[in-house]
């Protein structure tokens, strides 16, 4: 079986030390591809070097809601300058209602981002945490991207998956749907439908269980297989049909982006 990482971060320092020995880890566990999702300027720059190391990982470029705030206008031209890249991807970008950053400073550097995506033909990640109905409201009023967009680690109600289907959106879930406690989660696991559903490690966060114990220390690439071995459970299907889906959905997300490596590399 082939698998895909919709979400993670192989620019953080701490999965530097190992990366090496992960990389060969998940090759052959078959873990194809991985959008390595930018949160600031500095590490856009590592993104785009491991981008052209290593093999099957794809670059996603964004200014993350949690960072605005430490960063000056500047980044507005640097980002343009990474997403001339013709397959990269802007993300992680989004909206976070517990964290202490202005909403209307959110909101701008969201939509700033957001439009940026739509001119360059891009597919979006978006990170959300209390600000689903505010991001959906902002998307009717801005436009769907013709390239798509990803919710990562959805986290909004079950009412709502039903609204941003019909905005075009893709789900990933993560290491949340392995929690014995995460009812949530699993329920929304459950709905999501078949072909907008991906799966993500988000690593080094968001650390699975793994035989029904947390992941100790910080979450590791190779443990996409613990989320997709939970959401074949979930979903009662057999796990070779399940990671032919995944892999369809996969592709679909980003076929823009994967034609044009491959163009690139030919």
């Amino acid at each position: 079986m082939k698998f895909y990482d919709s979400h993670i971060h192989w620019q953080d320092e701490r999965l530097a030390l190992s990366m090496i020995n992960d990389f060969k880890e998940c090759q052959n566990l078959g873990i194809m591809n991985w959008i390595c999702a930018g949160t600031i300027p500095d590490d856009w720059k590592i993104i785009q070097k491991l981008s052209e190391k290593m093999e099957g990982l794809i670059p996603a470029y964004g200014l993350h809601p949690w960072f605005i705030q430490e960063h000056t206008d500047s980044w507005k031209d640097e980002i343009k300058k990474f997403l001339s890249n013709p397959s990269a991807l802007v993300g992680e970008i989004g909206l976070d209602a517990q964290v202490e950053v202005p909403w209307q400073k959110q909101v701008d550097v969201f939509l700033y981002q957001w439009n940026l995506a739509m001119a360059y033909e891009k597919p979006i990640i978006v990170h959300c945490r209390k600000a689903y109905e505010e991001l959906r409201e902002l998307i009717k009023k801005e436009g769907i991207p013709t390239k798509g967009f990803l919710l990562h680690s959805y986290s909004g109600s079950r009412e709502q998956i039903d609204e941003f289907v019909r905005l075009g959106a893709y789900f990933s879930v993560s290491g949340n749907i392995t929690s014995p406690t995460n009812k949530k989660a699993k329920l929304n696991a459950v709905a999501f439908p078949l072909d907008r559903l991906l799966i993500e490690t988000d690593a080094p966060f968001m650390n699975p269980y793994v035989n029904g114990v947390k992941w100790e220390g910080i979450n590791r690439p190779q443990n996409l297989v613990c989320v997709f071995k939970e959401l074949a459970c979930l979903k009662k299907m057999e796990e070779s049909k399940l990671s032919s889906q995944l892999e369809m959905n996969f592709k679909k997300f980003l076929s823009s982006i994967l034609e044009s490596s491959e163009s690139h590399s030919g």
